[in-house]
């Protein structure tokens, strides 16, 4: 249903739920309902934050009132109903908003798959100081799900509506706490828990209040906020503008404040603080926390203070967010002296890990916690007891970056004006451009004109190297050489030490390096990473005698080699000069060019399977081990472009020949002249086998080409004085 007036939508979820656990309590009572009303909407007048574009309406009229009435009588309204109105108010925060605090809300099955691995088996009573907190509440999304699972787990010696009463009220009074720094989602998150209350107490019970508080976690000093909570848990704000004065106080008061401030990593630092011994965190956080270079400092505070428990890979979750996200359950060391006896939750031996990519809960397996101690990440995908062989690499193989640098390429944008095909100047290599163990053809180039700086001069390569792509979610490298510009969507390898470069692109394209990538490294992530140095530099690259490095890099070698042979422009050099006067002629050239490049494909396959065989054999790989790669890896087969029938392949003779003629002349032509002009001893018969008009569909391809179309007129296009770098 709609309100009946135009409120911002804060406000329109609270006085909805005010009115609706009213008419839930006394249907038909209008008086109360337009008490209800008023009380509400006059927290609004004076308390209203400019967070939404609408403005609050008219004060409610009789009209409004019994229009509101019908409203609430068209449905048969339940408490859970009620429950709802915090996820829509979630779901509508503008975007500003989501950005200045980080808002993002969790699923309920993240929620309860937290509360089942935190809180105590239901069997088991609550002690009586046990205390859960939610640092940063919303509009009580985690704290709603939480009430409920502490109500069960509480005990009262009374039964019925008085005992489930009892048990309430301990609960709200001495376990459940929730902050956040909005008071719009505090009062939605005690509007949400009193329909809880009402759902599972009783219609007629007394309304109790919550204890929330209008706090700024990570600022505040209050009685609430003092360490000793048994369960912190919650979806803290991720990427939240900070301001620089905060960032300097959180210089001053955190560790992890250090450097880049990320508020998910100071409200981590904070909740462990807060935390007693033996106390669990449950949290929703970035899929990055497990990973990326920036949360190393984050990362170590998970498994070094604190023990993993159990994490959940829960994809993106997010609606309309661009962004991965993980849930983790970590458990404080030590014991807690309650009632004169040490107490403590029951250790966990393994960590349960678990994902909802696909969009259930599916058990990958379990880790032992020492396995993450001093990793540079935390992966998902290595269960227990397998992944000995990422062990064994771990331990026989250097990592990358003690053996190579990785640099990135020169900070030119791929569509700088000074960029184009038709230039002579340096070629560029763009992320776009690398393929794996792909040639490097028609790279676009920089005018020949465009000033370079020094530094960029020093950018171009003078031998060939390994170089691939920066932003990718797998390893896709290929050869590089000399004399090419990479750009900074492209990385290049320069080795330390004297390791054969074939070799290392070898290393670097093979199915084991891609597993651990995927596994370890990445995480099985499935949005881009930057692989800079941070993220690919802790993968183990295997350092061989000079004759396996040698073995492997002529393999890397004649793969390049048969990518060369099958490429396309090389083909259409080659049909280039097979037409012989039929078309049955040119369609058996195109036929023994396709065999010759599935042949090219099918060796270059058998030498890519060599690579692996031999690599996995250095590693000491078994051959159950290597049998169960395939499924850990993400890499794509050999660059494949599908058959092309002979008129596209025709077309390209056409407008190659076209463009070669317009090049080579200062004067404009019609398209029909410029065929006509264009001196190709079998003409007739591609323009037979392409079939298309000379006017209506040749313009396109050319102006794509380069060509110029003006007037009715084609010309070649040159470049204009303000294309040139001053």
């Amino acid at each position: 249903m709609r309100l009946p007036l135009g409120l911002h939508p804060p406000a329109a979820c609270l006085l909805l739920a005010d009115c609706l656990l009213a008419w839930i309590k006394h249907p038909g009572d209008l008086r109360r309902l337009e008490r209800t009303w008023r009380e509400s909407r006059a927290f609004d007048r004076e308390d209203r934050l400019p967070l939404f574009a609408l403005d609050v309406g008219e004060p409610l009229s009789t009209e409004g009132l019994e229009r509101l009435a019908r409203g609430l009588s068209e449905h048969a309204w339940t408490f859970a109903d009620g429950e709802l109105l915090g996820t829509s108010f979630e779901r509508l925060l503008n975007p500003d908003h989501r950005k200045t605090h980080g808002a993002f809300y969790t699923p309920r099955e993240v929620v309860d798959y937290l509360l089942e691995q935190a809180l105590p088996p239901p069997d088991r009573p609550l002690p009586k100081d046990f205390r859960v907190l939610d640092p940063s509440c919303g509009a009580g999304n985690f704290l709603s799900v939480a009430l409920e699972a502490l109500h069960a787990r509480a005990w009262s010696p009374l039964e019925g509506i008085e005992g489930r009463f009892q048990r309430m009220e301990r609960v709200l009074k001495h376990h459940l706490f929730g902050v956040d720094r909005d008071p719009w989602a505090v009062r939605l998150a005690q509007a949400r828990l009193r329909f809880v209350q009402h759902r599972l107490v009783g219609q007629r019970a007394r309304t109790l209040p919550a204890n929330l508080l209008v706090l700024d976690t990570l600022k505040d000093h209050h009685a609430l906020l003092e360490p000793g909570f048994d369960v912190i848990l919650g979806n803290p704000p991720y990427g939240a503008e900070v301001h620089d004065e905060d960032r300097r106080f959180f210089q001053r008061h955190y560790t992890l404040g250090q450097g880049r401030t990320e508020t998910t990593a100071l409200f981590l630092e904070r909740s462990v603080r807060l935390l007693r011994k033996g106390g669990h965190l449950a949290m929703v956080v970035p899929h990055g926390v497990t990973r990326t270079g920036g949360y190393a400092a984050t990362r170590r505070l998970l498994v070094e203070t604190l023990s993993p428990r159990a994490l959940l890979d829960c994809g993106a979750i997010f609606p309309g967010v661009n962004l991965e996200a993980i849930a983790f359950v970590c458990q404080k060391p030590g014991t807690t002296i309650r009632g004169g006896l040490p107490w403590a939750p029951a250790q966990a031996a393994l960590v349960r890990l678990d994902s909802l990519r696909e969009g259930s809960l599916t058990p990958i397996g379990t880790q032992t916690a020492d396995f993450y101690a001093g990793r540079p990440t935390m992966p998902m995908y290595v269960v227990h007891p397998h992944g000995g062989w990422l062990e064994r690499l771990e331990r026989r193989a250097p990592r990358l970056q003690e053996v190579a640098q990785l640099r990135r390429g020169a900070g030119i944008s791929g569509r700088e004006p000074a960029l184009g095909r038709r230039h002579t100047g340096t070629p560029v290599i763009r992320g776009r451009d690398v393929t794996r163990y792909g040639a490097l053809r028609d790279l676009p180039r920089l005018h020949p004109h465009a000033f370079l700086r020094e530094r960029l001069q020093r950018e171009v390569l003078d031998e060939g190297r390994v170089g691939y792509q920066n932003i990718a979610s797998a390893i896709v490298a290929t050869w590089f050489p000399a004399g090419v510009l990479p750009l900074d969507t492209v990385n290049v390898v320069h080795p330390r030490e004297a390791i054969d470069p074939l070799y290392m692109l070898g290393v670097l394209g093979a199915r084991m390096t891609d597993a651990y990538f995927q596994s370890v490294l990445a995480n099985r992530a499935r949005l881009t990473l930057h692989l800079d140095t941070p993220t690919l530099g802790p993968l183990p690259l295997l350092v061989p005698s000079v004759d396996d490095q040698r073995a492997i890099g002529e393999r890397v070698e004649r793969i390049l080699e048969h990518h060369r042979r099958i490429d396309e422009e090389a083909l259409l050099d080659d049909l280039a000069w097979a037409v012989h006067g039929t078309a049955q002629a040119f369609r058996q050239a195109c036929e023994a060019a396709w065999t010759a490049r599935q042949d090219g494909l099918a060796a270059a396959h058998q030498d890519l399977a060599g690579i692996d065989e031999r690599l996995e054999a250095l590693a000491g790989l078994s051959r159950a081990e290597s049998e169960l790669l395939p499924g850990l890896t993400a890499q794509g087969t050999l660059k494949q472009e599908p058959r092309r029938r002979a008129a596209r392949w025709a077309l390209d003779l056409i407008v190659r020949g076209c463009m070669a003629r317009l090049e080579a002349s200062t004067e404009s032509w019609t398209p029909r002249e410029l065929l006509a002009a264009w001196d190709h001893p079998d003409r007739d018969l591609l323009l037979n086998l392409w079939g298309g008009d000379p006017v209506e569909d040749l313009v396109p391809h050319l102006n794509r080409a380069g060509a110029r179309w003006h007037g009715g007129r084609l010309r070649a296009w040159s470049p204009g004085l303000e294309l040139l770098a001053t």
